[in-house]
């Protein structure tokens, strides 16, 4: 009969399975970004809402509550020279202006986090700012199907990928995209994207920051959004019209808004920002716990 020893000094068994799972917590649950084209400094990690002032210099962003139900939870940056106002929405993170931006009196009041108004935040916005031009060309580049507007709800009858067409105008349905966590939509849209107690939600796996509604249309409303309640209208993914406007009033939207003109979130517009793993720290943090796997290993054998 063979008999093993273990030694009470030193690390133990447990210890090495602490660890092990630990490794194994790391690897669960983080979803890479999928999307063939990077946001960079302007992705959903960043920000739950930017203005880029890209095709309006001096845009303005209003933010306007009603009955307590909005909300912005995320980062909000600014870099126009435009003003920002907050009427009483509630911004869980931090809001970085330009140096050239205005803001209510009423702004700080309401943010959870702290208001950057400085030479590090120009840096930051006019960054996030140019990465937002930079995809926004990319995205529409990008190798794709063409096909008619989307106006009835029902699961999307085509695949996970990019696709070009006129407009996106939902009206009292309920459009479901259908994908995996590794998989991806691309939505180059030319005129607009009009959601009136409406939503697009997903399904199988598929993630807000794997979805893109790229809308490419110069001036007038990009993005517009409306029904009687916050919820009426919901929209997953992130919303890039860097050159038209962006107008929730109200609605839900998980994921990001970016704009290069005048942004309105009003009547109790709610956002909800999402946390992108960074992909490079998680893979330190893993490779640092499987180290550490290793190292417990050797300590038991030599002991």
């Amino acid at each position: 009969m063979r008999t093993t020893t273990y030694k009470r000094t030193g690390p133990g068994i447990a210890t090495i399975v602490g660890a092990a799972g630990m490794a194994i917590l790391l690897c669960q649950g983080v979803t890479a970004e999928a999307l063939p084209v990077d946001l960079g400094s302007a992705g959903p990690g960043n920000w739950a809402v930017l203005e880029t002032g890209n095709h309006a210099g001096n845009a303005n962003v209003s933010i306007a509550n009603a009955s307590n139900a909005g909300y912005i939870n995320g980062n909000v940056g600014m870099n126009s020279r435009g003003g920002i106002s907050d009427s009483g929405t509630p911004i869980t993170g931090n809001v970085y202006l330009g140096s050239s931006a205005g803001a209510n009196g009423n702004l700080a009041a309401n943010v959870s986090g702290s208001v950057y108004k400085n030479a590090g935040s120009q840096t930051r916005v006019s960054q996030a700012a140019a990465d937002a031009a930079s995809v926004a060309s990319a995205a529409s580049a990008l190798s794709g199907s063409s096909i008619g507007d989307i106006t009835t709800g029902g699961t999307f009858s085509h695949a996970p990928g990019v696709y070009f067409l006129n407009s996106i105008n939902l009206s009292g349905v309920t459009l479901t995209l259908d994908g995996t966590a590794n998989e991806y939509y691309v939505f180059n849209i030319a005129d607009a994207l009009t959601l009136s107690h409406a939503s697009i939600l997903l399904s199988g796996g598929l993630t807000a920051q794997n979805v893109l509604f790229n809308i490419t249309r110069t001036g007038g409303t990009g993005l517009g959004m409306s029904g009687g309640l916050a919820t009426e209208s919901v929209l997953y993914g992130i919303v890039l019209a860097d050159s038209s406007q962006i107008q929730e009033s109200p609605g839900l939207v998980v994921g990001e808004m970016i704009c290069g003109d005048n942004m309105s979130i009003s009547s109790g517009a709610q956002v909800q920002g999402i946390k992108v793993p960074d992909g490079g720290e998680t893979a330190a943090l893993l490779g640092a716990a499987l180290l550490g796997i290793a190292g417990l290993r050797r300590k038991l054998r030599q002991g």
